[in-house]
């Protein structure tokens, strides 16, 4: 399963709560879209929020739904997959209801 987020850069201390969520489903593949993202340098501002081994998509778009299309497009290709807000904690009974 895929678990991904997506979030404006200066959110990016959310990714702290988002964190929960991958530590409680430990999904195959963590995938995190970044928008407002214009500059390489910023990479280095990310990188103690990302969840370890975290796919990383980044653009300029401006636009939430752009950000989202792009992981559900890799969701579509790659398998099921679940897109949850980066400020929000699953309830703790979502894996049983998952199953």
């Amino acid at each position: 399963m895929i678990l991904a987020t997506y979030l404006p850069i200066f959110r990016a201390h959310e990714l702290r709560i988002f964190q929960k969520n991958v530590e409680m489903l430990r999904p195959d593949q963590v995938l995190v879209c970044v928008d407002y993202f214009f500059d390489e340098r910023q990479r280095d501002m990310l990188r103690p929020y990302l969840p370890p081994g975290a796919s990383l998509i980044v653009g300029n778009w401006r636009n939430r739904t752009s950000c989202l299309l792009r992981l559900v497009d890799v969701i579509a290709r790659e398998g099921d997959g679940l897109v949850v807000d980066s400020d929000v904690v699953l309830a703790g009974e979502f894996p049983e209801i998952d199953r």
